[in-house]
């Protein structure tokens, strides 16, 4: 018989799990930290996810992210701030916590705390 791993078994509860749990159903409190709101999807973002769906845009975009908002970044931080960055050191992770996570990679050695 297959059991779970005895580490697994013995993980604690992080600290945001034990916030998470001590909040879920407060009237004033959005879940975000399960990536999930407590509203509809505004009219808007339906209307463009349906566009997309109708106009086949159904597949993986580059492993960087789409260049045409990778175009639309370089714009804006080029307008704003007078950078001026090539496609190459432009990339949009596919998810927040991968974005996190690239982040803390960049900036973190081991042993910080």
């Amino acid at each position: 018989m297959w059991g779970v791993r005895p580490e697994v078994v013995l993980l604690e509860q992080n600290d945001i799990t034990a916030v998470a749990f001590s909040r879920i159903g407060g009237p004033s409190v959005i879940p975000l930290w399960f990536g999930e709101g407590n509203e509809t999807t505004p009219a808007y973002i339906r209307e463009a996810a349906k566009t997309a769906l109708d106009d086949g845009e159904t597949f993986y975009v580059p492993t960087r992210g789409s260049p045409d908002l990778g175009e639309v970044i370089r714009d804006y931080l080029e307008k704003l701030h007078d950078i001026r960055l090539g496609p190459d050191r432009i990339s949009v992770p596919g998810a927040s916590m991968i974005g996190v996570t690239i982040a803390a990679n960049m900036a973190l050695q081991q042993g910080d705390n």
